[in-house]
């Protein structure tokens, strides 16, 4: 029980560091769009303006393959601890 407990603290922990830097993320965006030359770099401006939903989208896959990786782990040492018995 206290290790699905420490899981969830930090999923919260993660989402909440995500949270703080979100607005910073946004607002050099908001910089880099707003410079007077985006126009020479092709493709810039539609990659800034997918940044914050790559981050969330690599953040929210990243926890969910931890934490599909270590329920595997769990899974795969319980097998091991029952053909002992």
């Amino acid at each position: 029980m206290g290790g699905n407990v420490g899981k969830i603290v930090m999923l919260v922990v993660a989402v909440v560091v995500l949270a703080i830097l979100f607005p910073i993320i946004m607002d050099q965006a908001a910089v880099i769009t707003a410079h007077a030359s985006i126009g020479d770099f092709t493709g810039l401006e539609a990659f800034v303006n997918l940044t914050p939903l790559l981050l969330w989208l690599s953040a929210i896959f990243g926890l969910l393959g931890f934490a599909g990786y270590q329920g595997y782990k769990a899974v795969k040492n319980r097998k091991k601890t029952s053909k002992r018995a």
